[in-house]
C-alpha cells in the first residue's frame, strides 16, 4: 500500500486507489484457480513474483510462477533462485547508508518444510538478500519466530511478515503494510516507501480492502472497520481538547463556528471496478476523517479562552451571517483554509494552527493582525 499524504477528501482517495491497486496478498492457489482467476479479471500474471500456483495430481506436485509450469519443487526452486540471483544483482546500493537498525522476523519455518512453504520461505530469504544488498539498513539477522505483532526490541524498525503480508513497524508501534512485489528491487522500494511514510507524521487515512470489509490505517495503526477508526477518532479529540492551553484574558464575548454536514462530494474517476468497489466502501471513513479535523478546530475554538461563549453547530452554508456573533467560523469542504470574520465584515482565510498546546495564541496572532 502507498498511503497519500494528502489532507483533503478528494486526494485521500488516491489512497484507497493504490492501495487497490498493489498485487493480492500471496497465498498458494491452485493452478486452475490462478489461471482462472486471471483469465476473469483480465490481467497477466506472469510477473508477479509471489504468486504461486499450485495443483497435485497422482500425488505429483505441480507448480505454475512466472508463466512456466514446473513438475516437482526442486525444478521449481532452482528456476526461482536463478531469476532472483539476477534481480538481486540489479539492485543498487544506497550511496549514503542511513545506518538505521532493523529487527527482521520470519515464521518459525516448519521442520522438513516442502512444496508450497519451502517456496516462500526460500523467496522470503532472497527478497532480504536484496534489502541487505541495497544497504537501506545496518546489517540485520532474520529471526524465526512464531508473532503476529512483533516489536522492534531497541532497533529502530522491525521487518515482519503476517498473514502472507509484509510490514515495517518503527519504535513507536506504528505500521505501514507492503503490498505484494513484483520482484526484488521493487521490494526494496516497496520497504524504502514505507520507512519514509514512518518518517512523517502519518496524517492520512489509508484503506486497503480484505474482501469481507475494509481494514483502515491512521498514524499507522490499523481499525477494523469504521466504527474502530471512529471510536479512535472520538478518543483523540477529547485527550486532544485537555492539551489546550487557554488564554486570558479574552479576545470578544460570542463566537460561531459553522462545521460542514458533508465533508466533500468529489468522487474520482475510476474505471477499474475493484477500485471503485474499494472507493465506494472507504468513503465513510473518508468522511469520518474530514468530520475529526474540523471538529477539532471547533473544540480548539471552544477551549482557547479567547471567546466568553462559543456556539458550535453543524451545517451547510457557503458564508454564515453574522447576527450578533463577534466572530463567525467556517469551513468549506475541499478548502485547506478556514474561514473567520469579525464584527467589521472583513473575512479572513487561513490554514488553522494544529497543535493543541499553542492553537489559542497561533490564533490570537491570525485574529489581531493588521488588515
Amino acid at each position: 500500500m502507498k498511503p497519500c499524504h494528502a489532507k483533503s477528501l478528494f486526494a485521500l482517495a488516491l489512497a484507497a486507489s493504490l492501495t487497490a491497486c498493489a498485487a493480492p496478498e500471496e497465498k498458494p492457489a491452485t493452478l486452475a484457480e490462478t489461471l482462472a482467476e486471471a483469465r476473469a479479471e483480465g490481467r497477466s500474471i506472469e510477473n508477479n513474483v509471489g504468486y504461486l500456483g499450485h495443483m497435485r495430481v497422482d500425488a505429483v506436485d505441480h507448480y505454475h510462477w512466472r508463466g512456466r509450469r514446473y513438475v516437482g519443487e526442486d525444478e521449481l526452486i532452482r528456476d526461482m533462485e536463478t531469476r532472483m540471483a539476477g534481480e538481486i544483482a540489479a539492485v543498487i546500493p544506497e550511496t549514503e547508508p542511513s545506518g538505521k537498525t532493523l529487527r527482521v522476523v520470519l515464521p518459525a519455518a516448519l521442520e522438513a518444510e516442502r512444496g508450497v512453504g519451502r517456496f516462500y520461505r526460500r523467496l522470503d530469504e532472497l527478497r532480504l538478500d536484496a534489502l541487505r544488498k541495497s544497504a537501506v539498513f545496518a546489517e540485520f539477522q532474520v529471526e524465526d519466530l512464531a508473532s503476529r505483532d512483533p516489536d522492534a526490541e531497541g532497533r529502530d524498525f522491525v521487518l515482519y511478515r503476517y498473514a502472507n503480508v509484509w510490514r515495517l513497524k518503527d519504535g513507536r508501534g506504528r505500521m505501514v503494510r507492503l503490498p505484494a512485489a513484483a520482484s526484488a528491487d521493487i521490494f526494496v522500494t516497496q520497504v524504502k516507501k514505507a520507512l519514509e511514510d514512518l518518517s512523517g507524521d502519518m496524517e492520512y487515512v489509508s484503506a486497503t480492502d480484505m474482501g469481507k470489509g475494509v481494514v483502515f490505517s491512521y498514524h499507522g495503526k490499523e481499525y477494523g472497520g469504521l466504527r474502530g477508526l471512529t471510536a479512535a477518532f472520538d478518543t483523540l479529540l477529547s485527550e486532544e481538547q485537555k492539551r489546550v492551553v487557554g488564554v486570558t484574558p479574552s479576545l470578544a464575548d460570542r463566537a460561531l463556528v459553522v462545521l460542514p454536514r458533508h465533508p466533500g462530494r468529489r468522487v474520482p474517476v475510476l474505471r477499474d471496478e475493484a477500485l471503485m468497489r474499494l472507493w465506494s466502501r472507504s468513503v465513510p471513513g473518508f468522511f469520518a476523517y474530514e468530520r475529526y479535523r474540523d471538529r477539532r478546530i471547533g473544540n480548539f475554538i471552544a477551549a482557547s479562552g479567547l471567546f466568553k461563549t462559543v456556539r458550535v453547530v453543524t451545517d451547510d452554508q457557503d458564508e454564515p451571517r453574522q447576527d450578533d456573533y463577534d466572530w463567525v467560523f467556517w469551513h468549506v469542504p475541499g478548502q485547506k483554509e478556514w474561514f473567520m470574520r469579525g464584527k467589521d465584515g472583513v473575512v479572513l482565510s487561513a490554514v488553522m494552527p494544529a497543535t493543541p498546546e499553542s492553537f489559542a495564541e497561533d490564533l490570537r496572532t491570525k485574529l489581531t493582525q493588521p488588515r
